[in-house]
């Protein structure tokens, strides 16, 4: 599991509803190119100890709605400003009404494969909202017992 903060970020259009990716398909928008690889080299190359930061920051995934960045701090108010900072750099090289927002922080954070990951959400600093999971199943050790005795019956 990481000790590195995580920063998650949404894309978001005024033509959004609940399925974004449908919704970029629908609506015109040239998604497949949202974060192609210079928008996520240049979020690397901005946020890095080369350019006056503290940390290199870490493009960890990046798809067609959405990026999670590593920027290296520790302290959950220090990478939400960074987060919300990154937002604004990255929406400036959209072709409007294409918005990156900042979402979330995910702290601690394992990141076991695209798509799957697990970690604890938070949106304030002061506590987190809830723990967070995708593309992985949550099992408590008490469901192998009770798997084991109802396979008998």
């Amino acid at each position: 599991m990481s000790s590195d903060l995580v920063q998650y970020h949404g894309i978001r259009s005024p033509n959004d509803r609940t399925d974004q990716a449908g919704q970029y398909r629908t609506s015109g928008h040239s998604h497949a190119a949202v974060f192609s690889d210079p928008p996520l080299q240049e979020v690397e190359a901005e946020y890095s100890i080369a350019n006056g930061r503290e940390h290199d920051a870490e493009v960890i995934y990046g798809d067609t709605d959405s990026v999670m960045v590593r920027f290296g701090p520790t302290e959950l108010d220090k990478v939400m400003a960074l987060g919300q900072e990154a937002a604004a750099f990255v929406t400036v090289k959209f072709v409007n009404p294409i918005k990156l927002e900042f979402e979330k922080v995910y702290y601690p954070y394992l990141l076991i494969s695209k798509k799957r990951y697990a970690g604890l959400y938070w949106t304030k600093p002061e506590k987190w909202d809830k723990m967070d999971s995708k593309g992985i199943e949550v099992r408590s050790r008490s469901a192998e017992a009770l798997d084991g005795a109802t396979e008998r019956f």
